[in-house]
């Protein structure tokens, strides 16, 4: 069971759409909504459930209680064989479903300055990324997701140090790292994607549009 589901805000912001699945909600994931102040906020929490609500059903969970550990990676309360997570940027909320434990993250392709980069990515990376043909954004933005979907693998998010987290580059589709997790790079108009895993094997699980059905 590998299902991954994208929204995009642009679906929802007609007035009675947003409603009507704002109202699809479980109270959890409303109040988190309401919590949020910006427009931009609110569509991308609702965005962000209504892909995991897909992805439940794809799995045959109609109802199921959700929390979050101190890192605020959530989980499904009394579900020891159900793993998911979540991510969003620009204008797009992601969702990822599997039978393993998983990290999942999607960044708007963007570019990187220097002071940045060397914050975020160890010297023999930055190193990697100069030796691969291709854009330079691109293989920033990939690198970095593939961070992220590690840090959210874990479920410790940014409390871990991205330059402990060591990446080989062997090409810009072929990412590895340590500690036995496998790494599977995809795009999305404009986006990139990782997901992280190390049990499951994501290299052909396309991405499903739930308002376009394509994937």
């Amino acid at each position: 069971m590998n299902r991954i589901y994208t929204v995009d805000i642009n679906s929802i912001r007609d007035r009675a759409v947003y409603e009507y699945w704002y109202n699809q909600m479980p109270p959890g994931r409303r109040e988190k909504i309401d919590r949020y102040k910006p427009k931009q906020s609110k569509l991308l929490s609702l965005a962000a459930g209504i892909a995991l609500k897909k992805a439940f059903e794809a799995a045959g969970l109609a109802t199921c209680e959700v929390y979050e550990n101190d890192y605020g990676k959530p989980y499904i309360k009394g579900a020891m064989d159900v793993f998911f997570n979540l991510s969003h940027s620009g204008d797009k909320a992601i969702a990822v479903i599997s039978d393993a434990e998983v990290g999942i993250d999607i960044q708007k392709i963007s570019h990187f300055k220097e002071n940045l980069i060397e914050r975020v990515f160890t010297g023999s990376e930055i190193e990697q990324v100069g030796q691969i043909e291709g854009d330079r954004d691109i293989c920033f933005t990939a690198l970095w997701t593939a961070k992220e979907s590690i840090m959210k693998y874990y479920g410790k998010g940014l409390s871990m140090d991205p330059l402990k987290i060591n990446i080989q580059i062997k090409s810009i589709d072929n990412l590895d790292t340590e500690g036995g997790l496998r790494l599977f790079r995809k795009e999305l108009d404009g986006y990139q994607v990782t997901i992280c895993t190390s049990e499951t094997d994501f290299s052909e699980v396309s991405i499903t549009d739930v308002f376009n059905e394509k994937g």
